[in-house]
């Protein structure tokens, strides 16, 4: 049998409510990871089992204007990305993060890309993603699904790793 793992398997779906025992263990899993480049890593640390399922009751909901989606292998969640407002009228800005033991496997890349398009299926038209500048696996992901570099900006760093340049 094949136990290589394989990205065109991964499927990119919102959130189910029987994902839940999924989802709590890949974040308590990946909370150190997170927390390299998402201030939110940091956080949800504090979170108990009960604060993570408040919060993936309003993942599963998908409330205007979040749109939230697991990538998942196996039915096991390996990472997530979320739509949320962008900062133009027809703009939306995706966050996503993967699996550290999934990471460099083409994971992010499928994410995004799949998530891109049915960003623009449902009207946007200014996607935007930021990372971090010395973020380069990120900024593979971004270049693979054909985002271009718009400028480089300073701000306050969020993660342990960020080094408050944002590209």
């Amino acid at each position: 049998f094949n136990t290589k793992f394989e990205n065109r398997f991964v499927e990119v779906r919102h959130f189910k409510a029987d994902d839940y025992p999924s989802f709590l263990k890949c974040m308590k899993v990946n909370l150190d990871h997170m927390a390299d480049y998402l201030g939110e890593g940091r956080f949800f640390k504090g979170f108990s089992d009960f604060e993570f399922s408040y919060l993936f009751r309003g993942y599963v909901a998908n409330e205007s204007p979040y749109e939230y989606f697991g990538g998942f292998y196996k039915d096991h969640c390996i990472g997530m990305i979320i739509i949320c407002p962008g900062n133009t009228t027809y703009g939306a800005e995706l966050i996503y993060w993967v699996d550290k033991e999934h990471m460099g496997q083409g994971v992010a890349t499928k994410m995004v890309n799949e998530v891109t398009e049915h960003a623009f299926r449902l009207g946007y038209w200014n996607i935007e993603c930021h990372t971090d500048a010395s973020n380069k696996g990120s900024q593979k992901v971004l270049e693979k699904n054909s985002y271009g570099f718009a400028d480089e900006y300073v701000c306050e760093p969020r993660g342990l790793k960020d080094s408050g340049r944002m590209i």
